[in-house]
């Protein structure tokens, strides 16, 4: 998924943006985007024809399309962004310590409220943060990253309301990998 990667010279993606899924009845809505620094991470020769765009706009785009009561365009009951970026520094920080250094994963606080839980990756780091969500059916929202190389995985679980149409709570953490009993 790549909201913010766009043909060369427009603003025409050139992958899907999203992915819906009905889980009992609730449709979750995965928007995906990638770093802004792509172009400084992989040969030139290979993204050519394409631009990158502010991550952070593309899913706000999207979210805004998924919850805007449309249906031809799309609609989800739940939104979670994937982002291929994230805090430069996991355990030990927090996720206001990360934003106040500015940069890329700063601007995640201008995401949409609607967007109801946020996976980042590319960092490698390790957290699973309540981050402040003004605006939204809940005061905070999970954010989290998992590590590298397979160690923990990551793991939301959304309490949603049909009635009130609405997330009212949730649980976020990481879990380690179990490494012994794993046959090779």
């Amino acid at each position: 998924l790549g909201a913010n990667v766009y043909e060369k010279g427009t603003e025409t993606p050139v992958l899907p943006s999203y992915m819906t899924y009905d889980i009992n009845g609730v449709t979750v809505g995965v928007i995906g985007a990638v770093t802004a620094e792509t172009t400084s991470l992989v040969s030139p020769a290979g993204i050519s024809t394409l631009d990158f765009g502010d991550p952070i706009d593309a899913v706000n785009r999207v979210a805004g399309e998924l919850s805007d009561g449309n249906g031809a365009n799309g609609e989800a009951d739940v939104i979670v962004a994937t982002f291929h970026q994230g805090a430069q520094v996991g355990v030990g920080s927090t996720f206001e310590a990360e934003v106040a250094k500015g940069g890329e994963f700063a601007e995640m606080v201008n995401l949409d409220p609607v967007v109801d839980v946020v996976f980042n990756g590319h960092t490698h780091q390790t957290y699973a943060w309540d981050a402040p969500n003004p605006g939204g059916d809940l005061a905070t929202r999970p954010f989290l990253q998992t590590g590298s190389y397979g160690t923990n995985i990551g793991q939301v679980v959304l309490t949603y309301n049909t009635t009130a149409d609405a997330v009212t709570g949730y649980t976020v953490a990481n879990q380690a990998v179990p490494t012994s009993g794993v046959n090779a």
